[in-house]
């Protein structure tokens, strides 16, 4: 008896509801999907690139701003050297001249002792307050002379100052009193003597500071 035999006991035939592909096709299936994955990993690799780029631009950007803070910091640590090397300069600037120290302080001694002499004294003393009107006119008239005359004499104390390393600090100082010396000859010939306190007192500090003795005989010329 001859049996045909079915298609499920032929392994020569397939079986129903399997899937077989030609070898060539599965190959090509094969590169196709290859392809793609290699092609996703170089996009997560770009992008994760970029990220790293985008980083590393963010750190030179802090970079920079430090720098820019840095030169900053420097730039006024340098203009700061430039203003502490400006003052020792104005006491440093000595020229040619060496003048003595006691003979720039026997100068002070005299413009001191001649405002003394000439303004404090006689306008500040008891006798100013009774004076008549025309004996205070003469007093101020000398006052206001001798003001003149003994801030044109601080003026060449000044100069001689500046040639001594401990003197020369305390030139604005002395400066200061000849501005206010310069200023009370026109004061004084108005009847204005506010400022003969405020002077006496800059002379007070500035003998205080250099050790200076006021000149009680000192005269002015021209001013009896």
């Amino acid at each position: 008896m001859n049996m045909e035999t079915s298609p499920a006991n032929n392994p020569d035939v397939p079986r129903r509801g399997r899937l077989l592909l030609p070898l060539p096709l599965l190959l090509a299936l094969a590169l196709l999907f290859t392809g793609a994955a290699a092609c996703g990993s170089k996009t997560s690799t770009t992008t994760s690139g970029a990220g790293s780029s985008s980083s590393s631009s963010s750190g030179s950007g802090s970079g920079s701003a430090s720098g820019s803070s840095s030169s900053s910091g420097s730039s006024g640590t340098q203009s700061g050297s430039t203003a502490s090397g400006a003052t020792a300069a104005s006491c440093t600037t000595v020229g040619s001249k060496r003048i003595p120290k006691t003979r720039v302080l026997a100068d002070l001694g005299i413009t001191a002792g001649a405002f003394h002499r000439y303004i404090y004294k006689p306008i500040k003393g008891g006798t100013f307050t009774a004076a008549s009107k025309a004996q205070k006119v003469l007093i101020l008239g000398k006052g206001a002379v001798a003001a003149g005359a003994i801030a044109h004499f601080l003026g060449n104390a000044i100069d001689n100052a500046r040639s001594d390393a401990t003197l020369c600090k305390y030139v604005p100082n002395m400066s200061q009193i000849k501005d206010k010396l310069a200023a009370m000859g026109s004061q004084l010939r108005g009847g204005n003597t506010s400022a003969v306190d405020s002077t006496n007192s800059s002379f007070s500090t500035l003998q205080h500071q250099t050790g200076f003795t006021p000149n009680d005989n000192a005269t002015v010329p021209g001013v009896s």
